[in-house]
């Protein structure tokens, strides 16, 4: 039998990791699939096993210790994390990305674009919380903006003189 292969191995393996990534459970599962190889072959060492699955010996080693401790594979899920809890709630970032998307005029501002400074004072006005302007430009690049800047240009001048010096 001809041994199969798999026409584009790099793209499967991203989709993959992306995947285990993306789901809650994905890490968890992966886990557990190592685990099964390293129970199901007496000849994977934890330094095999590291290689071929892409994370530490020391890393497998400390799966194998929590099984060992606890007796139960639900160790090895992921727990909640520890955080602050956002200032903006979820309603209120909808709110504001479509304030973003308008100009600032309809929004009640006097200002001709939107930035961290005024996505502050617009916060600290509409919903009564002070954010600081690196925590704004951060709620930009959180809804999906970017900080695009406006280009000077000479006001008058010959035009094939500012093509000319213009850079290649």
């Amino acid at each position: 039998m001809k041994k199969l292969t798999i026409i584009n191995p790099k793209k499967i393996e991203r989709q993959i990791d992306q995947l285990i990534d993306s789901d809650p459970e994905g890490r968890f599962i992966y886990r557990l699939c190592s685990l099964k190889m390293f129970l199901n072959d007496p000849t994977f060492t934890t330094e095999s096993l590291g290689k071929l699955m892409q994370s530490s010996p020391r890393t497998i080693a400390n799966w194998i210790h929590w099984i060992n401790l606890e007796g139960n594979i639900d160790i090895l899920r992921d727990r909640e994390k520890p955080g602050r809890n956002t200032t903006l709630d979820e309603l209120q970032m909808t709110h504001l990305k479509g304030q973003i998307q308008k100009h600032p005029n309809e929004s009640g501002l006097d200002a001709n674009l939107w930035d961290g400074k005024l996505l502050s004072h617009y916060i600290k006005k509409k919903f009564g919380k002070e954010l600081k302007v690196r925590q704004c430009q951060r709620i930009f690049n959180k809804l999906g903006f970017s900080l695009k800047r406006g280009r000077t240009m000479v006001a008058k001048g010959n035009a094939e003189d500012k093509k000319a010096f213009k850079k290649n």
